[in-house]
């Protein structure tokens, strides 16, 4: 009998920067949110599609480039 192959996961990281947040110091870079999720995707055995980047977007509005 055959087994049906497992596929690995794939994911698409969003890393987003918001003004809102720099204003209260709570930002934090595009390389640690990069680490933290290609981490997270490697120790879960999740291939990384690619990483996409948001910059200074208020989360409310979905008529971002990035996010499209």
């Amino acid at each position: 009998m055959k087994t049906i192959e497992q596929r690995r996961p794939i994911a698409a990281c969003y890393c987003r920067l918001s003004d809102d947040d720099a204003q209260d110091g709570t930002s934090v870079s595009f390389e640690t949110q990069t680490k933290i999720l290609g981490d997270y995707c490697w120790d879960h055995n999740i291939e990384v599609y690619d990483f996409y980047k948001d910059y200074g977007s208020n989360c409310t509005n979905f008529k971002r480039q990035t996010f499209k």
